[in-house]
């Protein structure tokens, strides 16, 4: 008696659709991953409106700077411990970034008797728009040299960091074994303490980046999940061409005045941290808030700096100081950022304000 075929013939059958799914997976995932590359291609070829501001015109290092700027920005981001991150290391003729995640400060000097000084901020402190030698630390330390005192200016701004991040940071740095105690600690804020709510997280607990998806979906690893096609190239393709055809969302404030205490309450809170660390470790510590340029922006920016910047004001201190009126509006880059003749400018207020607390040790 002949055994019907049946079943083989299912099997086959179903073994050639799961194959043809497969395949055509293989080759969503490829396309995607090609589309993206040529995407990035584009996008690293297109001047942004930062680097086509007139204080670079006639510049001889402008060009380097920004190739190298979007180079440096492709590489994304290293994690660190305690929910901190920093770009990667980079070697160029105006970036260097270490393996330590920090930009390299000109017109130092680390060794022997020379004081510290701590500068942290987000990437107004990093030094986006100028090369090494223009960041606010490279001229702060230079301020320093001219004046014949040799400073070891170190710069640890990182991209996107609010005044919390640099908190702990400066925290990781005392404890860190065989560290030089600073003589000062510069805190230069306002951007990312003022916009990451306002703009990203709706809440000012939250960094910009806060993914809690991933650890969720470590409780049912084991059992099966599908977070992770959340890092394929389909996917990522897709949630870009969707924020092109309905445009990027901002978070609902229910109570933007709530957000905006919040906010300042919060930036207070480290200022107060911050007291507490220099009175146990004996350095001078002060706090720069920069103004916010929104001429132009969206009108959500506009809305978060009336919420904060009269709050601010109304809190300076010895140790808090608001720069309105330091520089003119020409010399910001976007909203947040500096040309290199701002960052002179700020760094001749910090100069000013720290210039007879940092003395050579010993």
């Amino acid at each position: 008696m002949r055994k019907s075929s049946t079943p083989v013939s299912g099997s086959r059958g179903a073994c050639g659709l799961l194959a043809l799914v497969m395949v055509l997976l293989i080759v969503t995932e490829v396309t995607s991953f090609v589309a993206l590359q040529l995407l990035a291609l584009r996008d690293r070829a297109r001047p942004s409106g930062e680097e086509t501001a007139p204080a670079y015109r006639n510049v001889p290092w402008a060009d380097v700077y920004w190739r190298e700027h979007r180079q440096f920005l492709a590489r994304s981001y290293e994690n660190y411990p305690y929910g901190l991150w920093r770009l990667r290391p980079f070697a160029g003729e105006t970036i260097n970034v270490g393996s330590d995640g920090l930009r390299r400060t000109a017109n130092v000097k680390c060794d022997g008797a020379a004081p510290v000084v701590y500068v942290f901020g987000s990437s107004a402190v990093w030094g986006q728009g100028s090369p090494d030698w223009l960041s606010i630390p490279s001229l702060l330390a230079k301020r320093f040299t001219d004046d014949g005192r040799a400073v070891c200016v170190i710069n640890h701004g990182s991209d996107a960091w609010r005044s919390s991040e640099s908190v702990v940071q400066l925290i990781e740095e005392l404890r860190r074994p065989g560290a030089k105690p600073p003589a000062a600690v510069v805190f230069i804020d306002s951007c990312n303490d003022v916009f990451t709510p306002f703009y990203y997280t709706g809440r000012v607990d939250l960094p910009y980046n806060f993914k809690k998806g991933w650890l969720d979906a470590l409780a049912t690893v084991h059992q099966g999940c599908f977070y992770y096609l959340t890092a394929t190239n389909t996917w990522t393709l897709a949630e870009r061409l969707m924020r092109r055809a309905v445009g990027s969302s901002t978070p609902s404030i229910k109570d933007p005045d709530l957000l905006g205490r919040q906010i300042v309450d919060a930036y207070l809170n480290n200022v107060k941290i911050v007291d507490g660390l220099a009175r146990s470790y004996g350095f001078r510590y002060d706090f720069f808030w920069l103004p916010l340029n929104v001429e132009g922006q969206e009108p959500v920016y506009r809305r978060a700096v009336e919420k904060t910047a009269p709050l601010i004001r109304a809190h300076t201190s010895d140790h808090l100081h608001e720069l309105t009126g330091a520089y003119s509006p020409d010399l910001t880059l976007g909203a947040c950022h500096l040309v290199p003749a701002g960052n002179e400018v700020v760094a001749d207020k910090i100069y000013q304000t720290i210039k007879h607390d940092v003395k050579p040790s010993g």
